[in-house]
């Protein structure tokens, strides 16, 4: 994957039209993120074209529908869940951050997104045979799979008890949407992880104090970026 967004960073600051040379194990399990790869090439390609052709388009407009395809695509949304958990496990669990009770909360931009990290987190969690569970968290029902779906259903326990729960093991991600980012006194919530950039001023008024609160807590270390990203200090 590092391959991967290493050649979408270049062709996004130098444009289309270069060639690569991309190796890779049969076998490998490398073929998804490659074929995932050159849809994105595609698109960009014909996303650009047009606006060349065509110097009316309203290229703002597209970039904004472009974005929303590629970010609620499944792939990519299991590739950024999978650099999350791999973030949690290697530099916040297995450096014993708060004692080893360390936290972590994935801040998304919508209700179905939301869901979608919380299934994709499930899943590499599982994979990875961690100890480990998530929570989520939003207001309401939605709309999923063809499902009416709440919180207390997907998590298997009350609306009520999520920030219990979210305080005893296994549980040591909470996915949210819109909620849990003010008011939220939570000590042993050391990591943020953010679908997007923009958000980060919400996530630094959060963890500052305006929401998480903590004192007397053990010495923490935290780094900052997008999904996959991380906040703390």
């Amino acid at each position: 994957m590092a391959a991967v967004r290493a050649l979408l960073a270049d062709v996004r600051q130098n444009g289309v039209g270069r060639r690569y040379l991309i190796q890779h194990s049969a076998g490998s399990g490398k073929s998804n993120s490659i074929a995932w790869l050159a849809n994105q090439l595609n698109s960009y390609y014909r996303l650009i074209k047009t606006l060349v052709d065509d110097p009316m388009f309203d290229e703002k407009r597209a970039m904004k529908k472009f974005r929303r395809y590629v970010e609620s695509d499944r792939y990519p949304i299991s590739v950024k869940a999978e650099m999350m958990v791999e973030h949690f496990h290697d530099q916040v669990i297995a450096k014993g951050k708060i004692g080893g009770q360390a936290r972590a909360m994935v801040v998304t931009t919508g209700i179905e997104r939301a869901i979608d990290y919380y299934y994709a987190i499930c899943r590499c969690l599982e994979a990875r045979k961690s100890p480990y569970k998530a929570v989520i968290a939003f207001s309401g029902d939605k709309e999923y799979d063809g499902k009416t779906v709440n919180e207390s259903s997907i998590n298997g326990f009350p609306s009520s008890a999520i920030e219990k729960t979210f305080k005893s093991d296994p549980y040591r991600f909470l996915i949210v949407a819109d909620k849990f980012q003010t008011g939220y006194d939570e000590p042993l919530l050391h990591t943020m992880y953010m679908e997007r950039r923009r958000q980060c001023a919400m996530a630094d008024r959060t963890y500052s104090g305006d929401g998480i609160k903590r004192q007397n807590v053990p010495k923490r270390h935290a780094e900052f970026g997008q999904a996959g990203g991380s906040y703390g200090e």
